[in-house]
């Protein structure tokens, strides 16, 4: 692979910085420990460009937490044509397998991608090394677990499958059961993005080898393929009638595609750039869009129309939601606050400032009376969405907030953090709840079920 991260040979011109690097090179080829080996790699990335050098070539031949780690931690000093790059690096794929009797002791194993809430209080954690179902109780006991790395996940409207997708395969497993019941072949490039129609007899997946594929949920078996001049797929969406599918992808578009038939709707390309993020809105009337030109745009789902275009923002957009009745729009990304938009009008109703780093995950309350947002400050913050004032500023994590989500009553959040636990509050008295431990690595992104429970993916 012709890239800027990695050259062919490692060879620092320094001495010493060369004994020191061979030195760390040696820890990481010999069969040391799992903590041993991450540990070179965090040292290796102290000595500047020859060590990005080392850790770069590390990810090509590491498995498991240690690849996933040294991925995460070149990431951060990556510039963004690098990023890119290590966006084609390989991560290693186990075969899929149930782990017998459950009940294990730990929960996630690696970068946590996801988290979904289900029923009955149970809570869904993937991961790179796999997914976990436990319930949310005194114990928090562990039902099942599996061996499955997860890029991406969904679960049905029934809530009794999941939808992992992986490099390049989508694995489809018994919630109930963790028995898994179909593995699903054709991507030859990794899933970046899965979703079931609203009705759970349709999964969409979104890949790198440039197509969306719709499969059969019953059968296994693959519908569609849908590739009409696309790139790289980022997400997918289903409409709220299931009748529409949008995705975004790297070569500047959004396209809206027919489910029944597989054909392209509509291709909206008004002067955007690599498109991130897009969502319905809840009454399916209007498609949000974030990408990296800086923007929100609003599309007219039936004709296709871009309805206007939401400026404010100076650097790329990391999420966006409606409100729950649909009127308002709040959107955030790669700095230090949020906005609130009148989706009518496309007026800027807040700016609400007080994070001190950069806002990745940002989600309405049920009721849409609140705002939550999670940062790289560390903090979780709760807002008023009438007036943009703080209501709770929940701090306490050791590291950078990655997800939030609230429960569909409103009265407790779920935070997802760097720091690798998962922090439930209460949105009232902003006092915590509780700690759910036992994740190696950070939570990526968490969801709540309609009957309030939780559960995590990706």
């Amino acid at each position: 692979m012709n890239n800027n991260l990695q050259n062919k040979s490692f060879n620092p011109q320094d001495t010493e910085t060369l004994k020191k690097l061979q030195h760390l090179k040696t820890k990481l080829t010999n069969n040391n420990s799992q903590e041993q080996r991450i540990a070179a790699v965090r040292e290796a990335l102290k000595f500047g460009k020859e060590g990005i050098k080392l850790v770069a070539q590390i990810i090509q031949t590491e498995t498991g937490i240690v690849q996933w780690t040294a991925h995460n931690l070149l990431w951060e000093k990556a510039t963004e044509k690098q990023k890119e790059e290590l966006l084609q690096y390989p991560r290693s794929v186990a075969l899929p397998e149930l782990v017998n009797q459950g009940m294990k002791k730990r929960l996630g194993r690696g970068f946590i991608t996801d988290i979904i809430p289900l029923k009955n209080n149970l809570i869904l954690v993937c991961s790179a090394g796999g997914a976990t179902l436990f319930h949310i109780g005194l114990s928090d006991n562990i039902l099942w677990e599996i061996d499955c790395p997860a890029r991406c996940g969904a679960i049905n409207s029934h809530h009794n499958l999941l939808a992992i997708g992986a490099d390049p395969n989508i694995y489809l497993w018994n919630l109930r059961t963790g028995q898994l019941l179909a593995e699903l072949k054709g991507h030859i490039s990794p899933v970046n993005n899965v979703a079931f129609s609203p009705d759970g007899k349709i999964l969409a997946s979104g890949s790198w080898d440039e197509t969306i594929r719709l499969w059969d949920v019953a059968s296994g078996k693959q519908i569609q393929v849908l590739q009409e001049n696309i790139k790289r797929v980022e997400t997918v969406a289903f409409s709220p009638d299931g009748k529409i599918l949008a995705s975004g992808s790297w070569d500047e578009t959004i396209r809206l595609w027919d489910v029944a038939s597989g054909k392209q709707i509509q291709v909206l390309q008004e002067n955007i750039k690599r498109v991130e993020t897009v969502a319905f809105s809840p009454d399916g009337k209007i498609l949000a869009s974030g990408s990296w030109d800086e923007t929100i745009r609003l599309w007219d789902v039936t004709s296709g129309q871009l309805l206007r275009v939401l400026q404010g923002h100076s650097c790329k957009i990391y999420d966006a939601a409606f409100s729950p009745d649909s009127k308002l729009l709040v959107s955030a990304g790669d700095e230090n606050n949020l906005r609130l938009w009148d989706v009518t009008t496309g007026k800027q109703l807040q700016l609400i400032t007080g994070h001190t780093s950069f806002v990745n995950s940002v989600a309405f309350s049920p009721d849409g009376s609140l705002l939550i947002s999670g940062s790289g400050d560390e903090t979780v913050r709760l807002w008023n969405v009438t007036t943009g004032e703080l209501v709770h500023l929940i701090q306490g994590f050791m590291n950078r907030v990655e997800s939030i989500a609230f429960s569909p009553d409103s009265k407790t959040l779920a935070s997802g953090s760097w720091d690798k636990n998962i922090r439930l509050w209460n949105t009232t008295s902003g006092e915590q709840l509780r700690i759910l431990k036992g994740h190696e690595s950070l939570i990526g992104s968490l969801a709540f079920s309609p009957d309030g429970k939780l559960y995590q993916i990706r």
